[in-house]
Parts: structure tokens; sequence; C-alpha cells
């Protein structure tokens, strides 16, 4: 049957995410490679959708650069400090 060969196939996604809620990515940090049928991407995650016709196969990657948000950074720098100056404190 010649009309099964057109029909798409699902194969998944390929995917990366952050580590920590508190990173982020944009679409200047992301590259996508290989065969896809598609790409998502939100500031958590960057996905591949894999789709093949017929019996070949696809291959894809995707990777990301996240980095924390400058407010967190500002944040933990606080936090930290705080705890580095009550040790000297207490000592």
């Amino acid at each position: 049957m010649a009309g099964h060969q057109g029909t798409p196939k699902n194969c998944g996604f390929v995917c990366v995410e952050r580590l920590d809620e508190n990173m982020y990515t944009t679409e200047q940090w992301v590259t996508f490679k290989g065969d896809s049928s598609g790409q998502v991407m939100t500031e958590a995650k960057a996905c591949l959708k894999l789709e093949v016709r017929g019996k070949s196969r696809k291959k894809g990657s995707v990777s990301a650069v996240f980095k924390y948000r400058k407010s967190y950074i500002d944040y933990k720098s606080a936090a930290d400090a705080d705890v580095l100056f009550n040790e000297f404190l207490n000592e």
C-alpha cells in the first residue's frame, strides 16, 4: 500500500531543561541540530520534535545555555555575605 509511506510517525521529543527554577534561557542561547519537524522553546526548556515518514531514521539534538537571573545572583550574594558576616561576629 503506497498510502502508508507518507504518514508521519511521531518519534517523540529531545529536550534539555534548566536545573534550577532560578535559571532561564533565550532563543539566542539555544542550538537545534538534525532532522526536526518542530521546535518548542520556553525559558525553562528547549525541545526538538522528531518525526519520520516511511522507514527512515531521524536524529536530532538540542543544546542550550541556562543562566541564573540577575535578581537571584544579587539575592544569593547578599545572603552569602550575611552568613559570612555572622560567622565573623560569632567567633
